[in-house]
């Protein structure tokens, strides 16, 4: 039986690959059987994320690069590297890992450099445009590196395998009406989906509640601001507020029109269920590459972007009007677009699994 490590977290973006590659290998192996053991850091996005998934995983004590100030990281970060690299070490050994994988995120990195040390094959995976520190770091070392977008090869030196970013098993589509009915929304309404990312949106929250009183709108606020934005709702029936769905496909398929920002992993579920969308990318990300990600993404007219400095309330609605008064006209060319879209790989999630698979029967030849 393969044993593979997968670690990833900080992020939605960084945990919603690793449990999509994670289910592919499932798949792959369901007559010969994997082993799967999940690594994570402490954040709340984790436990939430993790726990719903029904996973297992072990939390890694792993130090950043990029927070306090640099006396306070030049004293604390060798000793807690050495422990977080040493935690992974003795956690991989334990497992008897074959290979190990990781998507971003700085227990991603000591799991992934734990491997190397210990002579298994490694992988890693990047969801961006533009990689992240530690995936930057771990390319490196790694035995094959994967990217989701095209721009991220040159960041890797060229040595980057383009998969497209794996979405989970679960993302299938629904009947729109049936959708709204289970979700309490008006069947004949235009729907509009806004949604911040696993960490929430205040400014796309502040947005949504100033929508027209003609259409319905599912805000998913986050946790930090899910009391806020249900107390300003209030009981009006246009609203359905989220702090954090599990059933995303219902939401989706609900929908006339998503907004959102441009984190990788939602433009991901975008593109596989082929939503028309307005992106707003959040413009205090590292390197901006969400905006990155955003005008890569709408390439082709696959969508429309618009800079959050751009987007007061009177601005942003008159385009999502502007988008209806076209009839189905726009939405439809969107969708289109996104069909049309050549793809790197039909699956992500299952390319990367066989990849990782055939990885770890070449380490144990």
């Amino acid at each position: 039986m393969v044993t593979v490590a997968i670690s990833g977290g900080g992020t939605g973006g960084h945990i919603t690959p690793a449990l999509a590659v994670g289910e592919a290998l499932m798949e792959l192996t369901r007559d010969s059987g994997a082993g799967i053991r999940y690594y994570s850091t402490d954040r709340p996005v984790d436990e939430l994320m993790y726990e719903s998934a029904g996973v297992d995983r072990v939390v890694i004590d792993s130090p950043r690069l990029d927070t306090g100030t640099i006396a306070g990281r030049l004293t604390r970060l060798p000793f807690r590297a050495m422990r977080a690299l040493s935690q992974a070490r003795r956690s991989l050994r334990e497992t008897g890992a074959d290979v190990a994988f990781g998507t971003g995120g700085y227990s991603s990195f000591f799991v992934l450099l734990a491997a190397r040390t210990l002579g298994l094959p490694t992988a890693l995976h990047d969801s961006n445009s533009l990689p992240g520190r530690a995936n930057r770091l771990a390319a490196r070392f790694c035995t094959e590196v994967y990217a989701g977008f095209r721009s991220a090869n040159r960041l890797f030196g060229g040595r980057a395998i383009i998969t497209g970013n794996p979405v989970r098993r679960g993302m299938i589509s629904i009947d729109p009406a049936a959708a709204r009915r289970r979700l309490g929304l008006d069947e004949d309404r235009f729907v509009l989906l806004f949604l911040g990312g696993s960490q929430g949106a205040s400014f796309l929250n502040d947005l949504a509640l100033a929508s027209p009183s003609d259409v319905s709108v599912i805000i998913q606020s986050g946790e930090r601001d899910f009391g806020r934005v249900s107390e300003r709702a209030g009981d009006d029936p246009r609203f359905l507020v989220v702090a954090f769905h599990h059933f995303m496909p219902l939401l989706y398929s609900a929908a006339d029109l998503v907004i959102a920002r441009a984190g990788a992993m939602t433009l991901a579920e975008i593109e596989h269920f082929g939503m028309p969308s307005i992106l707003v990318p959040y413009p205090f990300a590292k390197d901006d590459h969400q905006s990155v990600n955003a005008s890569e993404f709408c390439e082709g007219g696959r969508g429309v972007v618009i800079r959050q400095e751009e987007a007061d309330p009177d601005t942003f609605h008159g385009l999502v009007a502007s988008l209806r008064d076209e009839g189905t006209g726009r939405l439809a060319e969107m969708r289109r677009a996104l069909a049309a879209t050549p793809r790197a790989e039909s699956d992500p999630a299952v390319a990367i699994a066989t990849r990782l698979l055939r990885l770890a029967e070449r380490g144990a030849a």
